[in-house]
C-alpha cells in the first residue's frame, strides 16, 4: 500500500486518532513507568543488546529465524502446550485446586445449575441460610446469579463431569487459536504469528484470566473469532452457511456471556459490513444465517432473565442491584447521580463526588484501565501504546479493525463506573488482548523491517531479529515482576480457602449440617442437587450457631468447615423449640426494599456494641412509607412470643413491624448514642411451619432524631406461655 494512495492515507489517519487517543488515556500509566528506574535499566540493556544482535549480523539473523523461520506447527504446538499446562499448574499448584475469584466461584455455580437443566438453585430451608453475595431469590423460587448465561452454558458440561478445571485450558486453547487466525489475517508472515504467541505465553494475565474461571478470556477468543469471520466475509474470503454459522455462534455467544461486549463487536463490525452487505447478496445471506444462529444464545439470556427477574427484559445484574444495593439504578450504564454503588462500591461512588458518574469520571476510569492493560499483557503500559501506534506505519484493513476494536471496548466500558481488580487488573478489557498482542507483534516486526529498509535481506533480517530480542529483554525484567507479585498475591488469597465438597467425600458426611465460614468455599461447593438425597445441608456460617438450619434438620450431626481446611464437629446442644432469624442473613438474596437502601454493619467495628452474629441489618435512604420486607421459614408451628433485637442511634426514626400482617407494634429507634435495645412485640402469634414475612415501614422520627434510619438484629420466637 503506498503513501499516496487514499486507502493507506485513511488507514494512517485512523491508525493516528486511535494511537493518540490510547496514548491520551494512557499517559498517566506510561508516565510513572518511566519514572521507575528499573525501566531505565530495562531499556538500557535492551538498546545494547539491540545494537549487538544488529552490529553481529549472525546473531541477528537466528533471532530472526527463531522468530519466523521453519513451519509454523512447532511455534503452535508450544504455545499449545503453555496455553493447557500453565492454567492446569496454577489450579492445582497457587490456587489450591480452586476456584479464586468470588465472580468464579458463582460462574461454577450457575455452570451446575445449567447442568441440571435449570436457571437457579433450589432453595433449603431455612432459605436465610443460603443468603450470599452476587445471589437473589429469584421470580420463580430459586437463588439466581447475576451473570449472564453464555459462560456458564460453557461451564456446564465441565462441572456436570466434576472437572470445571479443564474449561481454563480449554479456554487458553481458543485463545491460541483465535491469536494464530488473526495473526495469519495482519500478515502471511509466520514471524508475525509467532512473536504474538510467544507474547501472549510470557503473560501473568493470561495465565491467570484462563485459570481461574471468568468469562473475559473466553470473551476474548469469540471477540477475536468474530472479527476474522466479519473480515473474511466483507472480502469474500468466505460465505455461504458455514461462514454464517461461526460468525452467528462466536458473536452472539460472545453477546451471551458478556452482553456488553458483544454489542460492542457488532459495533466494530459494523461499517466493515455495510458496504459488502449493500453489494453482494451473498453476504446478506451469510448475515442472515448468522442472526438465524445467535438467536437460540440471545433467547438463552431472555429466558434467564425471564425466569430470575420475571421480565425478559430486566437484567439479572439490574435486578439483584435494585435489591442489594443504592440508588436502585446504581449499575446502569452510562452517567448520572444514580450510578454506582453505595454498597458493594462505596469508594468509587465516593470519588465521583456531588455531580455523579459524569465523563470526566469515566475518561479516569477508562484510562486507568488502559494504562493497566498493557501491564497486564506486555508487563509495560508503553508497549500496549505502541501496539497500537504500529497501525500508523503499516495500515491494513485487519490492523484497522483490531485497533478499533480494541479502543471500542476500552471506551464502551468507559460506562461501567467500576475499576481495576487484585490479582486480574484491567480484566473487564482482557477481550482485547489477542488482538492486541498481534498487532505488537506485527508492530515489532514491521520495525525492525523499517530499520533494514534498502539494506540487502541479509542486514534486513538481522536488523528484524535485533528489534525481537531488543523487546524481549526490555518485557523481560518487568515480565518477571508481573509474575512474582501475581503468583504471591494469588497464594495469600487461597490460602485459607477449604476445598469443601473435597471434606465432605473424604469425612463421608451424610444427614449433617455443614456449616463454611468462607463465602467463595461455600459458593464453589453449593450443590443441594448432591446434598439433599444424602441429608445433608450447606449453611454459610451466620456467627451465631445457624440455630434455624439445625432446627430445620433436627437430629443431624453438625459440622464446622473453617479456614485453611480444618474440620470440627459441633459439640453443643441441639436448639430448644422457637426460631432465631438473624435478619441482616436477608442481605442481599433475600430482602425486598421499597424506597430504602439495606445492608450489613459489624457492629463491634462499627458501634463497639455486641450483637448476635455481630451483624446487623442497617436500613439507610429511608423516608416515611420507605419499608422493608423479609421472608423467613421457621421449622414448627405453634403459639410464639416475638421480640426484635435491633440499635437505637441518633439518626434512626420509628418503625412499625408486621408479621405475615399481624402487627407488632412500633419502634422508637431514636436514643442520643448508639445502643442495643429490644422491641417486644405485644400479643401472641400463631405461625404456622415454613414461610413468614416480616414487613418494617417507616412511620417518622422523634422530635430529637436527624434522620429515619434503622438498625436491625434479630427477630426472636419463643413458646408463649
Amino acid at each position: 500500500m503506498k503513501l499516496w494512495q487514499p486507502e493507506a492515507r485513511v488507514g494512517r489517519g485512523l491508525g493516528a486518532l486511535i494511537a493518540a487517543v490510547w496514548a491520551a488515556l494512557s499517559w498517566p500509566a506510561v508516565r510513572d513507568e518511566w519514572g521507575a528506574p528499573g525501566l531505565r535499566w530495562s531499556l538500557a540493556a535492551a538498546l545494547v543488546v539491540a545494537l549487538v544482535a544488529a552490529s553481529v549480523e549472525p546473531l541477528g539473523r537466528a533471532a530472526a529465524w527463531l522468530a519466523g523461520g521453519g513451519p509454523r506447527w512447532p511455534a503452535r504446538l508450544v504455545a499449545g502446550v503453555a496455553a493447557t499446562a500453565l492454567p492446569g499448574w496454577l489450579f492445582w499448584g497457587p490456587m489450591r485446586g480452586q476456584v479464586m475469584a468470588r465472580d468464579a466461584c458463582h460462574y461454577v455455580l450457575e455452570g451446575r445449575a445449567l447442568g441440571h437443566g435449570q436457571f437457579g438453585v433450589p432453595e433449603t430451608a431455612p432459605g436465610l441460610a443460603q443468603s450470599v453475595h452476587f445471589l437473589f431469590e429469584g421470580a420463580d423460587g430459586r437463588l439466581h446469579g447475576v451473570f449472564a448465561a453464555g459462560y456458564p452454558l460453557f461451564l456446564a458440561p465441565f462441572v456436570a463431569l466434576g472437572r470445571a478445571w479443564l474449561a481454563g485450558p480449554v479456554t487458553g486453547l481458543g485463545l491460541v487459536f483465535a491469536v494464530s487466525r488473526f495473526a495469519r489475517r495482519v500478515s502471511p508472515d509466520p514471524a508475525v504469528e509467532r512473536l504474538a504467541l510467544a507474547f501472549a505465553a510470557a503473560s501473568f494475565a493470561w495465565a491467570i484470566e484462563t485459570a481461574d474461571l471468568l468469562s473475559h478470556a473466553f470473551v476474548g477468543a469469540l471477540a477475536t473469532l468474530s472479527l476474522v469471520a466479519a473480515l473474511d466475509l466483507a472480502e469474500g474470503r468466505r460465505e455461504g452457511p458455514w461462514a454464517g454459522l461461526g460468525l452467528g455462534l462466536s458473536a452472539g455467544w460472545c453477546f451471551a456471556a458478556r452482553m456488553l461486549d458483544g454489542m460492542l463487536v457488532g459495533l466494530a463490525v459494523m461499517p466493515l459490513l455495510f458496504a459488502p452487505m449493500l453489494r453482494r447478496s451473498a453476504v446478506r445471506k451469510t448475515l442472515l444465517i448468522a442472526a438465524v444462529a445467535a438467536m437460540p444464545l440471545v433467547g438463552l439470556v431472555a429466558l434467564q432473565q425471564r425466569a430470575a427477574t420475571g421480565s425478559f427484559r430486566v437484567p439479572t445484574s439490574v435486578a439483584y442491584a435494585r435489591r442489594a444495593d443504592w440508588p436502585p439504578t446504581c449499575l446502569r450504564l452510562g452517567f448520572g447521580v444514580d450510578v454506582g454503588c453505595a454498597v458493594e462500591h462505596g469508594p468509587e461512588r465516593a470519588s465521583f463526588g456531588a455531580d455523579g458518574y459524569t465523563p470526566d469520571d469515566a475518561l479516569r476510569v477508562v484510562g486507568a484501565r488502559t494504562g493497566r492493560l498493557g501491564v497486564d499483557l506486555f508487563a509495560l503500559s508503553t508497549l500496549a501504546a505502541l501496539a497500537l501506534a504500529g497501525v500508523m506505519a503499516r495500515p491494513r484493513r485487519t490492523t484497522a479493525l483490531g485497533a478499533s476494536w480494541a479502543l471500542l471496548l476500552s471506551l464502551g466500558y468507559g460506562l461501567f463506573y467500576y475499576g481495576n481488580a487484585v490479582v486480574y487488573g484491567a480484566r473487564h478489557l482482557f477481550p482485547a488482548g489477542p488482538v492486541l498482542v498481534v498487532l505488537l507483534a506485527d508492530g515489532v516486526w514491521g520495525l525492525g523491517g523499517w530499520l533494514g529498509r534498502g539494506r540487502d535481506p541479509a542486514t534486513e533480517r538481522a536488523r528484524r531479529g535485533a528489534a525481537v530480542l531488543g523487546v524481549a529483554v526490555l518485557m523481560a525484567l518487568p515480565t518477571a515482576a508481573r509474575w512474582r507479585e501475581g503468583l504471591a498475591l494469588t497464594r495469600a488469597i487461597q490460602a485459607p480457602r477449604s476445598d469443601v465438597r473435597a471434606i465432605v467425600a473424604a469425612q463421608h458426611l451424610r444427614d449433617a449440617v455443614v456449616i463454611v465460614r468462607d463465602i467463595a468455599s461455600f459458593t464453589e461447593a453449593l450443590d443441594p442437587w448432591r446434598d439433599a438425597p444424602a441429608g445433608r445441608v450447606l449453611v454459610l456460617d451466620d456467627r451465631a450457631g445457624n440455630l434455624d438450619a439445625r432446627r430445620f434438620a433436627r437430629g443431624a450431626r453438625v459440622w464446622h468447615v473453617g479456614a485453611f481446611g480444618q474440620v470440627s464437629r459441633a459439640a453443643s446442644a441441639a436448639p430448644g423449640p422457637g426460631f432465631d432469624v438473624e435478619l441482616e442473613r436477608a442481605w442481599p438474596a433475600f430482602q425486598r426494599v421499597e424506597g430504602l437502601g439495606a445492608s450489613i454493619v459489624f457492629t463491634p467495628g462499627c458501634c463497639r456494641i455486641a450483637s448476635s452474629g455481630e451483624h446487623v441489618l442497617f436500613v439507610f435512604e429511608a423516608s416515611p412509607g420507605a419499608s422493608l420486607t423479609v421472608p423467613f421459614d421457621i421449622a414448627d408451628g405453634g403459639v410464639w412470643s416475638l421480640r426484635v433485637e435491633a440499635l437505637r442511634a441518633p439518626d434512626y426514626g420509628q418503625w412499625e413491624g408486621r408479621v405475615d400482617g399481624q402487627t407488632l407494634g412500633r419502634f422508637d429507634g431514636y436514643a442520643p448514642r448508639v445502643t442495643a435495645a429490644v422491641w417486644e412485640a405485644p400479643g401472641r402469634f400463631s405461625l404456622a411451619r415454613g414461610r413468614h414475612t416480616l414487613r418494617l415501614v417507616s412511620v417518622g422520627r422523634a422530635a430529637a432524631s436527624t434522620g429515619y434510619r434503622g438498625g436491625f438484629d434479630v427477630l426472636r420466637g419463643a413458646p408463649a406461655p
